[in-house]
């Protein structure tokens, strides 16, 4: 539960950071795509072919593409 929490609060911390600063899509992508294969541990259950991850576990990324607020919302969820 506590490693749960840290990438939680890990990845709502990179959240805040993006909004507060100017961040070109390129650098953006880079962040987004380092949270998701390392702290968030996204990669472990989901598919997501610009992160090279090919989980089958939870929903396929390439499928519903959600949007930033959806991700918010799902990573408060959990």
């Amino acid at each position: 539960m506590k490693k749960l929490f840290l990438n939680f609060f890990n990845t709502l911390l990179f959240l805040i950071f993006l909004s507060l600063t100017h961040v070109n899509a390129d650098e953006m992508f880079n962040k987004g795509k380092e949270v998701f294969l390392g702290d968030g541990n996204c990669a472990a259950c989901h598919m997501l072919s610009d992160a090279g991850s090919n989980a089958m576990v939870g929903p396929n990324l390439n499928e519903i593409r959600p949007d930033i607020q959806r991700i918010i919302w799902q990573l408060e969820t959990v």
